[in-house]
């Protein structure tokens, strides 16, 4: 997609999704005053549910931390107020203005309204223009991830586009956390952007550094 929308190449997608990501691209933990936190969350049953912390400043972001529980991988799948007690603890000690989830969660995000303590957006859950829009924040240093972000970096090396599909399409494996992190840059950075120029409201324009 960079090279096709940002390049002006016309090339088929293949590969990892997210080929381009480097360890520069990994940063300590900013401080300041003014900073705003968010939450992102996928939420799965047998398949991982995840917490991204974010952090986000004068329209710049870190993925502080992560919270990964698989029901597959560990043999116990946990209910929605499980995994509500969950958010809790792992939002502990922020002031956490939205919980973006997955539009698809419907009984977890009623679970988290009904307890009151946490606003709640639905996430934009437009793949292809997300993977765009994040590559491109990625790219410009708008996002940045926290060097304990550890299931994100491992879905950084394994996130890949399909090959064999007829159109641009992902192989949904090793997706949660970046699913999450599309989330969030399309559901809440995407505004910022747009407030700093109305022209960045199109999730294909090129963002600059």
């Amino acid at each position: 997609f960079y090279r096709r929308y940002i390049l002006g190449e016309w090339v088929q997608a293949e590969g990892r999704v997210y080929d381009f990501f480097t360890a520069d691209m990994v940063a300590e933990v900013p401080k300041g005053e003014g900073a705003e936190w968010y939450i992102s969350c996928d939420y799965g049953t047998q398949n991982p549910t995840v917490f991204c912390l974010w952090r986000m400043d004068k329209g710049r972001a870190v993925m502080e931390k992560e919270y990964y529980h698989s029901g597959r991988a560990t043999n116990r799948q946990k209910t929605d107020e499980e995994y509500y007690q969950d958010l809790e603890r792992f939002a502990d000690g922020y002031n956490v203005e939205r919980i973006v989830i997955d539009p698809s969660a419907a009984s977890f995000s009623e679970c988290i309204r009904r307890h009151g303590k946490f606003a709640v957006w639905k996430a934009n859950n437009d793949v292809l223009d997300g993977i765009r829009l994040t590559a491109a924040c990625i790219k410009s240093g708008r996002i940045k991830f926290h060097e304990s972000c550890t299931h994100a970096f491992d879905e950084f090396g394994l996130y890949s586009w399909d090959k064999d599909a007829a159109e641009d399409k992902v192989i949904k494996e090793n997706d949660h956390v970046l699913d999450a992190v599309r989330y969030f840059v399309m559901t809440v950075l995407r505004r910022e952007i747009a407030v700093e120029n109305p022209m960045y409201a199109s999730s294909s324009v090129k963002l600059r550094r």
